[in-house]
Parts: C-alpha cells; structure tokens; sequence
C-alpha cells in the first residue's frame, strides 16, 4: 500500500514537471525561442508583435545540419531569403576541408531552392542582395596556423567579399584570398556589405577581431561602375571603432561598432562598473 502510494506520488511529481517544462518552453517561444534564452529579460513590458517558428529552413538539399550561420538577406522579390552557415555544426563551425555549400536561397515557405559558394569559404559572414538581385557574401577570416597545416592547399581562402549572380555564378571578388591587408589590394576581415541603391556602391565593413589598433578598423566605400574589382576607387573611414560588424544603407551608410573601446584607467569607478568622468 504505502509502496503503492509513493509510486503514484512519483509520477505525479513526474507530470507536473513535464507541464511545467512545456510551459516554460511555450512561453520561451512566445519571446524568443527556447528556454535558454528565456532566461533573458526584456528591456520594457511591451507585447513582443512576432510570431517564433522553429526549424522554418532546413538545409533539404545537401541532407545536412546547419552549420553555424551569421547572415540573412530578402531577396529582391520581397519574399524569398538568403541565408549563409558555416558548413558544420559544432562550437567552432567553418567551411575548410569540406564541400559544403554556405550560401542558401529558401522561399516564402522554408523550402530550399538552391544552394552554392562549396570549397570557396573559410567562414562565411555577412550577406546583402543588391538592386540587381545579385548575392553579395562576406568571409570573416583566413585559415589559421594550425588549419594550414590540417587542410593543406587551402590556405589562398578567406579575408574577402564576394559577389554573386541569383544563380551562384562568381561576378566580383574585392580583396585578396587568404590575405589580409589594406584595400584596394586586400581587406581586413570583412564581416558585412552593403550597395548603395542610387548609384552602387559598395560599403564593406572590416575587422571582426577585437582589434586594438584603429588603423585596422574601417568601413571601405568602393565606386564599382562596370569595372570587375574595386581597382583604385576605395576610400576608407579609419579609427572610429574597434569592431565593426554589421552595415546598413539607403542613401546613408550606417555601421555597428559590436565592442566597446577600451575606458582610461580610473581608480573610482562607480558602482555599476562604469568609469567615473
């Protein structure tokens, strides 16, 4: 009997569990997604106005995972989107030594259309969709020490922008592969672009690192025309900001500074942290 009892206590401790966590999972989904992030407090009260849908993509193609993936575009027809993933999952996902494609186009519905971009990234980035419907992508690094030695011949990858036709046809690189450095030869870690709608052209922003030398942080405007590269028409927008990570244009570029610069030595800092002025 008492055996009994406690059984039936146990499964109802059980149950009451699993609701709970169904809630707490439903309400996570109404903010933001899981329950992980529910964690995450808002910053007002105000009703979230979107609707979370889980798994909206799946990479059909290829049958693979996402790798992990850090751009997201509209297509020119105002409902198709872009995507890019770093080819692997895990917690250091990259496109080296693999065949995987990084670029995705997926329709209104999530089903994927087409994918391309395979063996030409180290760790895709950003990516933007110009006014003529063409695919503009963004590789944020270049092999390390250690990723030459364990992928040889992959070493020329990395550090660059690269435009695509909708149909994944290479029309531009700006920058140099595998190299990183000063336009209009090279760029430093290009996180971001954008095309300006009036005229087209390019803004690129650089150094996803946390850099400590302004010279290295810089958002690049390039006046393409109809020349194939960027040649010598660059002027570059130096030391503002330390880690510039995503761009955004109409008529007016606008850049995002992700890191804070580094505050003076001050030995009364107030109590939340702040330096004292």
């Amino acid at each position: 009997m008492i055996i009994s009892i406690v059984a039936r206590l146990a499964c109802a401790v059980v149950i009451v569990a699993c609701i709970t966590a169904q809630a707490t999972n439903a309400r996570a989904q109404q903010r933001g997604g899981t329950a992980e992030s529910d964690k995450v407090q808002p910053v007002n009260s105000g009703p979230n106005p979107y609707r979370i849908i889980r798994d909206w993509a799946q990479l059909t193609l290829e049958k693979r995972p996402w790798g992990g993936s850090n751009g997201v575009a509209i297509d020119r027809d105002g409902k198709s989107v872009w995507a890019t993933d770093r080819c692997s999952p895990g917690i250091a996902p990259g496109c080296l030594g693999t065949r995987a494609n990084p670029v995705h186009l997926f329709d209104e519905t999530g089903k994927e259309v087409r994918s391309f971009g395979g063996g030409m990234f180290v760790w895709p980035h950003g990516i933007h969709v110009d006014r003529d419907g063409n695919v503009w992508v963004t590789d944020a690094r270049v092999p390390t020490a250690e990723e030459r030695i364990r992928f040889p011949g992959e070493d020329k990858k990395g550090s660059v922008v690269i435009k695509f036709s909708p149909d994944g046809k290479v029309l531009m690189t700006l920058g140099k592969p595998g190299v990183k450095g000063d336009p209009p030869d090279a760029l430093t870690e290009p996180n971001d672009v954008v095309t300006d709608p009036t005229n087209g052209d390019v803004y690129v922003a650089e150094s996803h690192t946390n850099v400590e030398d302004p010279n290295l942080s810089a958002v690049s405007r390039c006046s393409t025309g109809m020349a194939s590269s960027c040649g010598s028409s660059v002027r570059r927008e130096r030391g503002w900001a330390s880690s510039e990570h995503r761009t955004q244009s109409s008529s007016i570029p606008r850049a995002a500074d992700r890191r804070r610069p580094p505050q003076p030595q001050n030995p009364n800092p107030d109590e939340g942290g702040e330096v004292c002025r």
